[in-house]
This record gives structure tokens, sequence and C-alpha cells, in this order.
């Protein structure tokens, strides 16, 4: 399931999850991850996973579905070959919300075994079948369930979906979501990721609608009462949470792929969108070819069908030889789209066909080791991705997209091991831990290793646990064996004992870098990094990669050491002329920050002012991102962060500008200089003047052959120098948002929001009412939001305290879809210190309207409690404030 991560203007402490840390001693290999359980017979269950008395071999599945016809309840029946592992008489397995009219168990002769009866575990989501006799080790049975349910509507199992046709009427479809446990709410079965087995499935619909599931049709019977019965192809052994079939009215659009393996590949959409397609055809052919010579591993299907829906949860699901996708993420009008929204889809695509792979092929035993999917998702979608589609420097995204918000998770007490078992609250396990610093530590292993050894390894990986399911041990014992084969390694460890930290404890080494005067030696110290809290003295395995300024290096990334887990300190003979600079981590692939002395810092910041082009644009953005979080957490004073910062008046590479808008960096400022209005002034001023450059150089306008992520570039660039108080950015976005409005003029629907923000900062009272009928008028509700957030960077106090108090019922004629009054209320207070003003002079003055109308929604006390801690956020930043303040007098 894709899960890409955006940054949010908010505390990034959200992506943190609360449940119980996972303890391992951190100087042994990892332990198995099955628990004990006690017995089933007659007992009741310690846990909530399925003992392991019985495993199913195939599963037999007919579904009878009547949603055509508005219908959306469904009957089957299902038949389970299942194998005895101990002496028993009970079978237990899952099912959830369904209604089992009928239970039947037969033997290998087809006889009939007397059941006692059969009970639902509500509690633990199971069916336990009760024998009268006992089933005895190693025989097989068959258990035929007959069922009824419903299509559910909360986007998980077996559930329904609408759109607006394009006549006007509403055509209600369904589709499957199962991972990570809500097979069972479709039909019975054992729905764990470990059990495997093979599936036949059946499924009836209407005459003009068609059924799609992991394998090809093997044949379409039309029935009576105008239906069809689909026969699918039986699948390859697969985990319950793979399974998936969808029941629309879609038009599709295919081709046939010959080499090396023939492959039929179709997308599947409704019909309005039929010229949105081709994008998503010709990249996922490209994708799944790439991939599969990546890993020289045949794709063993033989078909990959792509499904566009709409509203679907998590964005995409891997589904073995049908990937579910919100339409967001797999349709692209290649005329019209941005090239953000073209980036989105093909970096989806490469992300679900990656995990036809590593999730499908090779599946972890329990969703404790959940990164073992993810985790290698993201970080191939990147670096595949950029053989994909080479325009785009995904390659380079990863370090500001995933691993620096890794970074920021991961440093705070609520986080979590990569590792982490749990039986309950499996989606809260689909975390920034999971994907991004999963996908984080398996490309620091890439680079430690070297590309080529790390490639074998993992080639060894799928090759040998294909079919199967995995832990973290069978990953290190293949990276150990390329590893060892090519010498990549200090004698003294191997991979388990370098990568069992990085994955069975949560956090990360900070590494300090100090020049010892008058010699040519350099003392490099390690400890653990946190922004909160007191730091702990673990230690890891770390691979040291440097670049000196002096030198030239053919792979900048290469491990030039290893500082030994148990070594706070290491020092080593570097020879560091003093007008050279060195550069530590460079590019950023190791999972590590990285302080330097004060001389060492200096070189960097000289080199920065002198000539920031020769320093890698990702090593730019981590200097940007390692110096404010060094800066929070007292690492280094404030000014050595400052003068980092201020190098930005003279950049104009999207990375670095990436990294220093984040939410946890000049975002984190903005949110806590926003209540003082000096203070916040002079942060206005310092990034207005940081950006002027950058704004003056991209404009409102698209350039002739500019490079793809400029786009980005030019909506950032706008929408911060206008609320930093720009007045020719202020002007030009007033003047294009009023031809836009007028219809004089059509802006790129990437701009748009930064160019109404910007043009809303100064807008007059007529231009504030003619959009407030806009977003009235509009039935979109992206388009909406976008309206709503840019009506609230206005910046007169009238004008947004009469906005506000449309949330409390006016009596006027205002449409509030659901959840609008939430979004005008954070777009008022969340962006410029007028904006919280006026809401804080709203609250005053309109307190008892909102006591009766809004204080009872947990929502507004989110509200509250935000603009609370925004308050307290303001005494952190004394010592920077005085900066800004000298910069602003200078």
């Amino acid at each position: 399931m894709v899960q890409r991560t955006i940054i949010i203007l908010a505390s990034i402490a959200i992506f943190a999850v609360s449940a119980q840390r996972f303890k391992i001693d951190r100087h042994n290999l990892p332990k198995s991850n099955l628990v004990t359980r006690s017995e089933v017979n007659g007992r009741n269950f310690d846990s909530l996973r399925l003992p392991n008395s019985s495993v199913p071999t195939h599963y037999n599945l007919f579904l009878d579905t009547n949603i055509h016809r508005g219908d959306f309840e469904y009957s089957g029946n299902i038949q389970i070959t299942i194998t005895i592992l101990e002496n028993t008489k009970q079978i237990v397995l899952h099912s959830v919300e369904n209604s089992i009219l009928q239970v039947e168990l037969y033997d290998s002769n087809q006889l009939k075994i007397p059941l006692v009866n059969f009970e639902l575990d509500v509690e633990r989501e199971f069916l336990v079948v009760n024998t009268l006799s006992t089933l005895l080790s190693g025989s097989n049975y068959r258990l035929a369930i007959s069922f009824a349910g419903a299509l559910r509507t909360d986007n998980t199992g077996f559930h329904r979906l609408a759109y607006q046709a394009e006549d006007g009427s509403t055509t209600n479809i369904a589709a499957t979501q199962f991972e990570p446990s809500s097979a069972r709410k479709a039909f019975p079965c054992f729905d764990e990721p470990a059990i495997r087995a093979t599936f036949d499935i059946r499924i009836t619909c209407g005459l003009n609608y068609k059924v799609t599931s992991n394998m090809p049709a093997a044949g379409v019977t039309i029935q009576q009462n105008e239906k069809k019965l689909t026969q699918f192809k039986r699948t390859p052994r697969m985990p319950t949470y793979l399974v998936a079939f969808t029941v629309t009215d879609f038009i599709s659009q295919r081709m046939v792929l010959k080499e090396p393996t023939t492959l039929t590949m179709e997308v599947l959409a409704r019909s309005a969108v039929r010229n949105q397609i081709d994008l998503g055809l010709r990249k996922g052919a490209e994708a799944i070819r790439a991939l599969e010579k990546h890993f020289d591993q045949n794709y063993t299907l033989p078909k990959l069908d792509q499904i566009a829906l709409m509203q679907k949860p998590g964005g995409a699901m891997e589904n073995w030889g049908l990937v579910t996708y919100d339409d967001r993420y797999l349709l692209v009008n290649e005329e019209t789209a941005s090239n953000y929204q073209k980036e989105e889809v093909i970096i989806t695509i490469v992300h679900e066909f990656v995990h036809q792979f590593f999730g499908n092929l090779v599946t972890p035993k329990w969703w404790t080791d959940l990164f073992l999917n993810e985790g290698f998702a993201t970080f191939y979608e990147y670096y595949v991705g950029a053989e994909v589609e080479p325009s785009i420097r995904f390659k380079e995204l990863f370090a500001v997209e995933a691993l620096q918000l890794a970074l920021s998770v991961d440093s705070k007490n609520t986080s979590r091991p990569l590792s982490f078992y749990t039986e309950t609250d499996l989606d809260s396990l689909f975390d920034v831990i999971t994907y991004k610093k999963g996908g984080s530590v398996l490309r620091m292993m890439n680079h430690a290793l070297g590309e080529r050894t790390f490639q074998k390894g993992i080639r060894r990986y799928l090759a040998s646990n294909k079919d199967s399911a995995v832990d973290p041990n069978d990953l290190f014992d293949s990276l150990e064996s390329a590893a060892k084969e090519d010498a990549m390694l200090p004698l003294s460890t191997s991979v388990g004992a370098i990568m069992s930290n990085w994955i069975y404890e949560d956090g990360y080494p900070l590494v300090t870098v100090e020049l010892v005067p008058d010699s040519n030696e350099v003392v490099f110290r390690q400890d653990h990094f946190s922004e909160r809290e007191l730091s702990s003295h673990r230690t890891w395995w770390i691979p040291i990669s440097y670049r000196l300024s002096t030198q030239t290096a053919r792979d900048e990334t290469e491990t030039k050491f290893w500082m030994p887990q148990g070594a706070s300190q290491v020092s080593v003979r570097i020879d560091v002329p003093e007008d050279a600079y060195l550069l530590v981590n460079p590019h950023q692939t190791g999972y590590y920050r990285v302080n330097y002395d004060n001389e060492l810092w200096r070189r960097i910041i000289q080199q920065l002012n002198a000539d920031h082009e020769a320093i890698p644009a990702v090593s730019r953005a981590q200097l940007l991102d390692d110096a404010l979080k060094l800066a929070k957490a007292r690492r280094i004073w404030p000014e050595t962060a400052f003068e980092v910062y201020k190098y930005l008046a003279n950049e104009v590479d999207y990375v670095p500008w990436y990294a220093a808008f984040a939410s946890d960096n000049l975002q984190y400022i903005n949110d806590g200089l926003v209540v003082e209005p000096t203070a916040y002034r002079s942060f206005q001023f310092f990034v207005e003047k940081i950006t002027h450059k950058l704004f003056v150089e991209m404009g409102f306008n698209e350039l002739v052959n500019e490079p793809h992520e400029h786009q980005r570039l030019r909506a950032m660039v706008i929408e911060w120098s206008c609320r930093m108080g720009s007045i020719i950015c202020r002007f030009g976005a007033n003047q294009l948002m009023q031809a836009n409005m007028d219809g004089v003029q059509t802006l790129p629907p990437y701009i748009k929001h930064s160019v109404y923000c910007g043009g809303m900062m100064e807008a007059t009272q007529e231009q504030f009412q003619a959009l407030f009928q806009i977003y009235q008028q509009s039935s979109d509700p992206a388009e909406r939001a976008m309206y709503i957030s840019a009506l609230g960077c206005n910046e007169n106090y009238e004008f947004l305290s009469a906005y506000m108090t449309v949330t409390l019922g006016t009596g006027q004629e205002v449409r509030l879809l659901p959840n609008e009054w939430l979004l005008i209320l954070q777009s008022v207070y969340s962006r410029t210190n007028k904006g919280l003003d006026a809401f804080r002079a709203w609250m005053q003055t309109h307190l008892m309207d909102i006591v009766r109308v809004l204080s009872p929604r947990q929502e507004f006390n989110d509200i509250i409690a935000d603009y609370s801690a925004r308050n307290g956020y303001f005494d952190n930043f004394k010592p920077l404030v005085d900066l800004l303040k000298d910069f602003a007098d200078n």
C-alpha cells in the first residue's frame, strides 16, 4: 500500500505511534517473531493470532453480487482444503460480520465429519468449528461454509463505491481492500500474512458489469436474470490480504508485452476519463520490465492490471495481478496535468509494482516486519523510478522527501523500532517509520555495501525465499553471502550485527566531526540524537563516507570506514588543508545526522557563500536540515544555523529549498514566531530577503525547457514570498487572480492556489466577496478546499472575522460541506501573524456562539490545543529572534 507522506503545516509528532515499544537485546541477533500460544482445545486463546493446528492449502470462493441493481447485499460459499498439523477437535479461522448460514466438514474421501457446533469469537474475530471426533495430524479435510454479507461503506473488506456517470446518473461499483486484516470481512478465511494458499474464484455480476480479479478469466457464463458468472484461473499460493476482485462498468485499455515473457497489462477506469489512461499503462509497462531486470526475477503471473477507483484508502494497494488505485495516483491528462501530478503517478506505480516482488512474491511472517514490504517499496520507488523517468530527480528527492522526514519523526520520544510486534491496531504500523525509515535504512545499506553487492544480495533474497514467508534474518543471510563474496565488510562484524540496531531499536546516531589542531587527524564521535530528551549512550555500526574538497572522488558515497558499535569515537588520518572543507555523509546516504566543530562549520559556510554549487544539492539540503535540528537540540549555536540559512539568498535549486520550506524547518519557525508581531516581522523580512532572487528568477510564468521540478518550486516561492510581505509578489498575484476570476487569463492548476493565496493577502472587499461567491458556487470538494485556503490568506481583520463567522451559522444562505468549517478556521489562524490575531479577536467577540456551536466538537478542541501550543513555541526561539532583529536592523 502506498503511503507517500506529505509534509504538513503542523507538529511533526503526529506521525509517531503510541504503541508499546518492542524490546530486544541489541547485542543479539533478532529472535523469531513467532509467539507462543496456548492450546486450542477447550481453552481460551491468549493471543489474537490463529492457532497453528491447521492451515489452508486451497480456497474455492463463490460470490453472488447484485450491485448492478443497487442491491448491496451478496451471498457466497467457500470451500477450503485444510491440512491438520496437530491433533485437534477445532478448526479456527477468521470471520468478521459475515452471516454464517451453514458449515460442513468433509474428509479426503468426501465423507461428512460430524460437528458439535460452530461459534463466533467476536473479540478475536474467530470462527471456531468444533468437531465430535479428533482430527488427526497430517490428514486433509474440506471445510464448506455458506455465508451472506453486505458491501461495506468504510473502504475496507468488500466495499461499495459510487461515481457520477457522464449522463449525470449515479453508478455503484464494488472493490476490495484487504490489507492488513480485512479479507475476513469479505469471506471466512485464514487471514494472516504468512499463511499462503491457492484460490479459485467465481463471481456473478450484471451483464453490463465486469468482474476482475488477480488472475485472468478462465470463462464467462451467461445466467438467468440478466447476470453472468466469471470464473478465474487458479492463483499462485498467496496470502489472503493480496486477494482482490472488483465489480465495475469500467472501460479498459490494454497492451501485451512479449519480452522476456508474455505479460498482458490493462488499465481500467470509468469511461469519462478514457483519455487519462495512457501514461499509467505506458509507465506501468516500463516499470515492471525495469524491476524484473533489476531483481533478475520474472514477474510470475500472466497479467498485471491496474484499476482507478475513487477515494481509495492509502492511495493504492498492491494486490497480486490487480493493483487498485485512488484515481489521482493512476490517471493523468497529459495535456493539462502538472509535472507533480505526473510524478506522483509514476512513483506510485513503481511503488506498487515493487510490491509484486517484495510482499507478494516474498511475504513477512507477521506485520511486525512490514518494512520488508514497505521499506523496499519506498526505496525502490525512487531508485527504479529514476530509471523509468530520468527527467525527474528521484534519487535526490529521496533524501528530502523520505529520509529527512524519517529523521524528524525518529528523533521524538514517541518513535518506535522498525520491527515492532503488535496484534492490535495493525493500521498504525503503516507509518513514517515503516515506510520512510525502512526505505532509508535499506538505502544506507545499498551504499554502504556498494550497489553491486547489495543488488546481488537482494537477488538472492528473492530467489531463495520466493513463495514463502520471511523475517529479517532471511534478508541478513542473503546480504551477508554477497558481502562476504565481495569483501565489503570488516572481518569483525556481519550484516546481521550491523543491521540489528537500525531495525530493532528506535532512533539513530549523531556523528560529530572534529579537527585535531596541528595534526592530520580527524575525530569522529557518535551518540544517540534526540531533540527533546537527554540522549542515551547507545551506539551503532555506522558507515562513514566523506568528501574532502581538495580531492576528487569517483564515488562520494563509498564507505571509507565503519564506526563500530560500542565505540563512541574513532580517530582517522585525513589531511585537511587549511583552505579545504570536509563534508561527511555526502548526498545524505547514511541514516544519521552530522555535526562539525566550529572550524569545520566555518569552512562549510564560507564555501556556501562563495560557491554553493560546489557542494551537491542534496548535501546543501542536508546542511540546512541538520543545522536547524542541531540548533533546536542545542547541539550548535543558533548563529551557526542562521549563517547556513543566509546562503539561500543565492540558491535556486529545488532540492535545498524543499528542505528549507519544510514544516519542521522554516515552517516550524514560522509557527513559533507567528504569535509575536515584532519577532514575526523580523522573520518575514529575513525570509523575503533570501527568497527575493529565487522569486525574481522563477516569476509567475513558465520558461521554455525549464527543469521538471520548477513547477513545484515556483508554487512554493510564490506563496512564501507573498506571505513574507513581498510587494511585487502580492501585486503580481493579485493581478493574475483577478484576471483569472474575470475569465481573461487561465492559470495552470499547479500554481492556482499559490497565486490566489498571494493575491488575497491584500485583496479589496469586492475581491474577497467575489472569491467567496465563486467558492460557494463550486461543487468540486477539492476546488472548494483550495478557495477556502486562499480566502484564509487575506490579512484584513474585518474580512476574516466575517469569514470565520459563517462557521457558526449566520442565518445567511451559506453552503458548507461537512468539515469545511474546520478548513475555514485552520486557513485563517495557521498562516500569518495577522490571521492569528484575527482568530484571537474573533474568538473573544463570538465566545458564546463558539461555546454553543463549536466547542463540543473534538476538532475544535484540537484547533485550540494547536493554537495554545504555538504560544508555547515562542520561548524556544529567543536567540534566533535576536539574530533576526539584528539582521533586519542592519
